[in-house]
């Protein structure tokens, strides 16, 4: 219904403007980032307590300009939740006070409805008073400034230069030339494809060796797609954070990065020599160690010595590995007995929840590597989908 509607009108059949959660600013769009005592500002990434009040001094803008500008709902309250709360509170007590008796003494909705002017309300007088609002308005001066490139004149709040290609050039010059002697600058392509490609404990880690390169968080943060706010809650900053090398990319293809085996390794030399954890077996990383465990026969001589030297490195399976290795013998036991690999999700075996386990093992299977899968597919009733009932034992 909603394509057909679209295309009566005339209108594209999918959306052609941004989408709800994309970065937009300092926030995400159509999404009103508020805690108790803060709301975010989309525009400049300042937490007041109400936009109402900030807007209008700090970017020239309405709450209805900023709530159109953003894909925010028209009735969202601008303000922290302690005000919302506050002012539904007042309001609420309002309700059976002496002046809300009153209130509805006083109403008379026949005679309302009797003395209501339909003509007011007709297309062509609400047109007439949309474009006569602007003149209604209080007078305005405009903000006259003057351009730091050239020294002319411009009016505009938000504008840094008056607008020709020199000054926009040069004002970009400029501005790269601080950030340089700030020790700050823009994160590189390649450094993108890094971010977006690990999670957990080594994305701090990652987030931690950009900032402490010089990339600012505000930049970290579009790349993610999600807020300062979000990063800043989720990663902070902390000096004892072991910090993960930064690898160029020997080459881009079709959009994918390609490391060298030296590079490989030698980013795990450096990340296990400064104290950090394993990387997690579904990061790239961790997923390289483990093919040169399993196929230790592939590699040349000089290969498996550059390995040896690695700090804390073993050519035996990480104990995740192992975990995963001797809970599964369990569940052999298990469908030996039961003839059946498809325990009950609340059922114990040998001690552990070997239900749970089963069911995080489906929810999991795009994660297992294909070897865990084969092993898990070879067992007897074992489905990717849990049966409707409990098997019989």
């Amino acid at each position: 219904m909603l394509h057909y509607k679209r295309q009566r009108r005339g209108a594209p059949l999918e959306p052609t403007g941004p989408r709800v959660g994309d970065p937009d600013g300092y926030g995400l769009y159509g999404v009103l980032d508020r805690d108790d005592d803060s709301v975010l500002c989309h525009e400049c990434g300042k937490r007041p307590r109400s936009l109402g009040a900030h807007l209008a001094p700090a970017h020239g803008m309405t709450a209805v300009e900023y709530r159109a500008a953003h894909g925010l709902p028209r009735g969202i309250p601008l303000v922290s939740l302690s005000i919302s709360e506050r002012i539904s509170e007042q309001s609420a007590a309002r309700v059976g006070s002496p002046q809300w008796r009153q209130l509805e003494a006083a109403r008379d909705p026949l005679a309302a409805s009797q003395a209501r002017d339909l003509s007011s309300t007709a297309p062509a007088v609400r047109q007439e008073r949309s474009e006569s609002a602007p003149e209604r308005l209080p007078e305005r001066k405009p903000q006259r400034r003057r351009c730091p490139i050239c020294g002319g004149t411009y009016y505009g709040a938000r504008a840094r230069t008056c607008g020709r290609a020199e000054c926009i050039s040069e004002s970009e010059s400029r501005a790269a030339r601080r950030q340089a002697q700030e020790g700050r600058r823009r994160m590189t392509v390649a450094e993108g494809m890094i971010l977006r490609s690990v999670q957990g404990r080594e994305l701090g880690r990652v987030i931690a060796a950009l900032e402490a390169d010089g990339v600012r968080r505000v930049d970290i943060a579009a790349e993610l797609g999600k807020s300062p706010a979000w990063v800043s809650e989720h990663y902070p900053q902390r000096a004892d954070r072991p910090v993960t090398p930064h690898l160029e990319p020997v080459a881009e293809v079709e959009g994918r990065q390609r490391w060298t085996w030296e590079q490989r390794s030698r980013q795990l030399a450096i990340l296990l020599g400064e104290g950090g954890a394993w990387p997690p077996l579904a990061s790239r990383l961790g997923s390289w160690v483990r093919d040169q465990r399993r196929y230790r026969e592939r590699l040349t001589p000089e290969q498996v010595a550059e390995l040896e030297l690695i700090p804390r490195w073993t050519w035996e399976p990480s104990s995740r590995d192992q975990g995963w290795a001797a809970k599964f013998k369990s569940l052999s036991r298990y469908a030996e007995q039961h003839g059946h690999a498809a325990p009950a999700r609340e059922e114990r075996w040998e001690g552990w929840r070997i239900g749970a386990w089963v069911s995080q093992q489906r929810h999991r299977r795009g994660r297992l590597s294909a070897e865990q899968q084969a092993t898990l597919e070879g067992l007897p009733g074992w489905a990717w989908v849990a049966p409707m009932g409990r098997p019989a034992d």
